[in-house]
């Protein structure tokens, strides 16, 4: 039931979340520049797999280190101005992407050293998925899904509190314990909302499109493949976007006691309730 009670309210953030959106659709421009800057990187990155591997120590290192800090750059500052923006909203201002991305700026130290931390772990990581010693690739799935967890919310709180490069990780760490559930229900909340609504969109573009088909061949081919796309990008940027505005919402309440209006009908003193029930259930227990 605790983890049905946790999904629960983890959905009800989500729903929350989009009314947000939907009074800000300029918030969807972040993770736009976003995507458009990673995936200019990536492709250098892809490049650099081919070119790096050509040569072997240290140059390589350096090169997939190089790489990897460029990419989880771009990447939380792009994240950073999209939180600091939905604290704005949350505080009653309008959101603007000059002023978002000028806020990451002065977070751009701190977000420097998160990279320079993540691109270390990232080749680290590399070096033991590519090992030949089974145990060694576990051993790197193991801590690629821990480094993940302890590290959800490294953005929120570079942008929000001044802490130092372990504080960073250890109140990450410690935000993701005390909201596992909220975290986990609002991910899997998004990413089933955006299932339904891709595969519903993109199911309404195939079926124009092969109307189409019928009468112009290049016109219904052309259709689908722009449709489909289309619909792909809009449902990706929409679910990033309430994404970065769910983990917010925590933080704000977090680090301020206040509790944004979408929210309003949130609890967030006892988590909508789940604290509640679940102290009311450890003290049954131990009675």
């Amino acid at each position: 039931m605790r983890l049905v009670r946790r999904f629960t309210t983890g959905l009800r953030l989500t729903r929350s979340s989009l009314q947000v959106l939907r009074r800000h659709p300029t918030l969807v421009a972040f993770p736009l520049v976003g995507g458009s800057a990673s995936l200019l990187l990536w492709v250098g990155l892809y490049v650099a797999v081919f070119t790096v591997d050509l040569t072997t120590g240290w140059q390589s290192v350096v090169g997939f280190f190089g790489v990897y800090f460029a990419t989880t750059f771009v990447a939380a500052f792009v994240t950073a101005g999209l939180v600091a923006s939905v604290g704005e909203a949350f505080h009653g201002r309008e959101p603007t992407l000059r002023a978002g991305l000028a806020a990451a700026w002065e977070k751009r130290r701190p977000l420097a050293v998160w990279a320079a931390i993540s691109a270390f772990v990232g080749v680290v990581l590399r070096s033991l998925e590519r090992s030949e010693s089974l145990l060694s690739r576990l051993v790197g799935a193991v801590f690629a899904v821990g480094w993940t967890i302890a590290t959800l919310f490294v953005v929120p709180v570079i942008v929000f509190e001044d802490v130092s490069a372990r504080g960073l990780f250890a109140r990450s760490a410690a935000t993701f314990r005390g909201t596992w559930g909220e975290t986990l229900g609002s991910n899997f909340g998004i990413g089933l909302l955006q299932f339904v609504v891709w595969l519903g969109s993109v199911a309404a573009v195939v079926a124009v499109g092969v109307g189409l088909f019928g009468l112009v061949p290049w016109v219904g081919t052309t259709t689908v493949l722009v449709g489909v796309a289309a619909v792909s990008v809009g449902v990706y940027l929409v679910g990033r976007t309430v994404q970065g505005i769910v983990k917010t919402a925590l933080y704000v309440y977090a680090t301020e006691g206040t509790v944004p209006q979408a929210f309003a009908t949130f609890d967030f003193e006892t988590l909508d309730g789940r604290t509640e029930s679940e102290s009311d259930e450890a003290e049954s227990t131990a009675v």
